[in-house]
């Protein structure tokens, strides 16, 4: 059976469980790629009714960066409006999959840290159950260098693994 993706996705996974990433994640060390906004999809299974992500375990140091320039604090996540530059959108997510929302829900995510809650230091699993499920990602057009001033925070972009959850 061939299966075509939703208009407005320029990767589409197939998968329970996969992963992917930003363009310019891998394999350098260098910035994300500016002025980028696509979705990146994931089909959603029969049964399943939500899909949890979580920073690459094998890159958590670096497995988020966006918007590292724009962040007073260093080495946190952020949400929503922390999130106008580069960000990677979840429509009505937050930590908890079920298919009934509950708490706060997030549609914004940047910092170096994937969590539901601002200012975090640590990662978290990110929980979506709003189908159907897209990844935006947001880049502007302004540099990591400013001036003669690198940024010494890179902004690689984002590692993301996911899977679905039964219903």
């Amino acid at each position: 059976m061939l299966v075509h993706p939703p208009d407005g996705c320029l990767q589409y996974h197939t998968e329970l469980d996969g992963r992917f990433t930003t363009f310019n994640f891998l394999p350098t060390n260098d910035n994300h790629l500016a002025q980028q906004q696509y979705s990146i999809c994931i089909r959603q299974e029969e049964g399943f009714c939500c899909i949890q992500y979580m920073v690459c375990n094998d890159v958590a140091e670096t497995g988020m960066t966006l918007n590292t320039k724009a962040m007073e604090i260093p080495m946190m996540g952020f949400t929503d409006t922390y999130c106008s530059m580069d960000y990677v959108g979840i429509a009505g997510s937050g930590g908890v999959c079920n298919t009934a929302p509950g708490g706060a829900l997030v549609s914004r995510y940047c910092g170096t840290k994937l969590n539901f809650v601002d200012m975090s230091k640590e990662h978290a699993p990110i929980c979506d159950c709003t189908a159907p499920f897209a990844v935006e990602i947001r880049t502007d057009g302004i540099s990591d260098v400013v001036g003669d001033t690198a940024n010494t925070a890179k902004s690689r972009g984002i590692c993301l693994e996911y899977t679905q959850i039964p219903c």
